[in-house]
C-alpha cells in the first residue's frame, strides 16, 4: 500500500483572474505543508483550475481532466475547483473520476478540503454565488515569470450583458480597498516584479462612487516613484479589461502624466453594429468607443496600444451587421490585437433565448473576421518595426530558433503575457550580455512574424 504524501501538481486553466486564485491556492497548500511538484505523475494530487464560461472553455477542461487523470498514478487523487464547479454544481453526479471537488468560496479552506477529501452529496449540490476575494495577506506564490504579476482588484461583475455567464460564475461585484491592494502592489514590487497587470471583470467598475480607477492608479504610481527603482529596469503597470462606457477623460489623463502607466489599452467592443450592442447590454454605442479611441490617438500618438475583442454569430446578426464588423476589422486605423468569439449559447442568459443562428453560418463569419483581423493586426503593429524598445525578459533560457541562434523570450510595452505574442531576442555574445528573467534589455525590433516579434540587443 503506498503512503500518502502531499504532493500537488496544479495546473489552471482560463483567464488572469483564475490565475491569481491558482496562485493563491497554491500559497495557502505550501503553508499548510503540501509539496509542489513539477509533473502530475509524481504527485499525491492534481488540482485542476477549471474554465467554464463558454462552451469550449467546458470541454477543453473536461478534456484536460480526463487527460491528467488517465497518467496520474493509481493512488492519486483528483482535485477539481473553480469556475466549472460553479457553472455545472452537479458535475460530481457524472464526474466520479473527481475526489475532491470545491468551489470559489473554498479557496481559503482549500487545505482542510483536500484533507477531508470533501465531495458535493446530493443530486443538486449547492454551490452558491461566491463572495471570496484575497487580500494582501493571503498567501500568494507567483506562477509564472518572475518580472510580472497579475494584481486582481476586484472581482464578480454586474454590467449584465446579455451573452455573458461571469455574474452566475462569479458572483456580483467587489472591490478589494486601495490600501491592500497598494500594499499588494509595493510587496510584489519588492520581490521583483516589474509590471504589474491590473485585472477585474471589469476594471472600470473600481471606485465608481469615489475617483474611480484613475484615483487608484495615479497612487500606485506614486508608491512606485517613492521607491526609487533604478532607471534602467522600473515597474511599469498595465490595465486589463476596460469598459468602453467606464473610460472617462480623468482615465486618460492620469495615465498620460503618470510616467508608470503604460498606454496600453484593452477596451472589448464585441460588436460594432449598435443593434446588436444594445441587444448585448454593453450599453455603448460604436460611435462613443470610436470617440474614446480617438481621444487615445490624439493624447498618446502612436505610442497607444489598443486591443479589442468581438463575438460574431449573436443572435439575429444579420449578413449586412456582420459586413460592417468585416470592413470596421479590415479598414479601422485604432485596433492593434484582436480578439476573436464565435457566439457560444448559454442558457440562463437572456440571448439564449433570443432566435440563434446556424452553427455553420457562425464557423464561416468567424473564419472570415479571422482572416481580416490577422491582415489588419499585421499592418497596425508593423509600425514598431525598426524602433528601439526595452523589453522585458520572461524567459531567459536560451534556445535555437528558426536562424539557429541563441534567444530569449520577453515582451515590449505593446505586449501583454499570454495574449498578445512575444518578442524573440537574439543574444549573439552570452558573455557580454547577461539576461535575466525579470529584467528590461534595450533591443532594436527587427521583424514581425505570426504577430511575434524578433529583436536584437542595441
Amino acid at each position: 500500500m503506498i503512503k500518502m504524501v502531499n504532493r500537488i501538481y496544479i495546473e489552471t486553466l482560463g483567464c488572469p483572474k483564475n490565475r491569481v486564485d491558482t496562485e493563491v491556492m497554491t500559497g495557502i497548500l505550501l503553508k499548510e505543508g503540501f509539496i509542489p511538484v513539477s509533473s502530475p505523475k509524481l504527485a499525491d494530487f492534481i488540482l485542476l483550475n477549471s474554465c467554464a464560461f463558454i462552451e469550449s472553455a467546458r470541454a477543453e477542461t473536461i478534456a484536460r481532466f480526463f487527460h491528467l487523470n488517465s497518467i496520474k498514478q493509481h493512488h492519486t487523487k483528483m482535485i477539481l475547483t473553480g469556475c466549472l464547479v460553479q457553472r455545472e454544481p452537479s458535475i460530481a453526479a457524472y464526474l466520479p473520476e473527481a475526489a475532491i471537488i470545491t468551489g470559489i468560496d473554498e479557496i481559503p479552506s482549500i487545505a482542510e478540503k483536500i484533507r477531508t477529501h470533501t465531495v458535493p452529496s446530493g443530486d443538486r449540490p449547492s454551490f452558491p454565488n461566491p463572495h471570496f476575494l484575497y487580500t494582501s495577506n493571503t498567501p500568494r506564490v507567483l506562477t509564472q515569470s518572475p518580472g510580472f504579476a497579475y494584481l486582481k482588484i476586484a472581482d464578480g461583475c454586474e454590467n449584465n450583458c446579455t451573452y455573458c455567464t461571469i455574474p452566475s460564475i462569479r458572483g456580483a461585484y467587489r472591490e478589494r480597498s486601495e490600501m491592500d491592494i497598494l500594499r499588494e502592489a509595493e510587496n510584489l514590487i519588492k520581490r521583483g516584479v516589474r509590471e504589474l497587470i491590473i485585472t477585474a471583470q471589469d476594471s472600470t467598475q473600481y471606485n465608481r462612487r469615489g475617483r474611480g480607477l484613475s484615483g487608484l492608479i495615479e497612487k500606485i504610481n506614486t508608491r512606485i516613484h517613492k521607491m526609487n527603482l533604478k532607471k534602467n529596469n522600473p515597474c511599469l503597470v498595465r490595465i486589463m479589461y476596460l469598459h468602453p462606457r467606464g473610460i472617462d477623460d480623468a482615465l486618460l489623463h492620469t495615465i498620460s502624466e503618470s510616467g508608470n502607466i503604460l498606454p496600453y489599452f484593452e477596451i472589448p467592443l464585441q460588436h460594432t453594429d449598435d443593434t446588436i450592442l444594445a441587444a448585448m447590454n454593453r450599453g455603448c454605442t460604436l460611435g462613443q468607443a470610436c470617440a474614446t479611441f480617438e481621444k487615445i490617438r490624439k493624447l498618446f500618438g502612436q505610442k497607444a496600444v489598443i486591443r479589442t475583442t468581438f463575438i460574431t454569430g449573436f443572435p439575429e446578426e444579420t449578413p449586412r451587421q456582420f459586413r460592417k464588423m468585416f470592413n470596421f476589422i479590415e479598414t479601422n486605423p485604432y485596433l492593434d490585437y484582436i480578439g476573436l468569439f464565435p457566439y457560444s449559447r448559454e442558457r440562463d442568459t437572456p440571448a439564449a433565448d433570443m432566435k440563434q443562428i446556424n452553427k455553420n453560418t457562425i464557423h464561416s463569419r468567424y473564419q472570415a473576421l479571422y482572416t481580416a483581423a490577422g491582415k489588419a493586426m499585421k499592418k497596425n503593429l508593423s509600425r514598431f518595426l525598426h524602433t528601439a524598445q526595452d523589453v522585458l525578459i520572461d524567459d531567459a533560457s536560451c534556445r535555437e530558433n528558426g536562424n539557429k541562434k541563441n534567444c530569449v523570450k520577453g515582451r515590449a510595452y505593446f505586449q501583454a503575457p499570454e495574449i498578445d505574442g512575444t518578442t524573440y531576442v537574439t543574444i549573439t555574445d552570452l558573455k557580454k550580455k547577461k539576461i535575466i528573467a525579470g529584467n528590461r534589455v534595450s533591443c532594436r525590433i527587427k521583424k514581425l512574424h505570426n504577430l511575434n516579434f524578433y529583436a536584437e540587443i542595441i
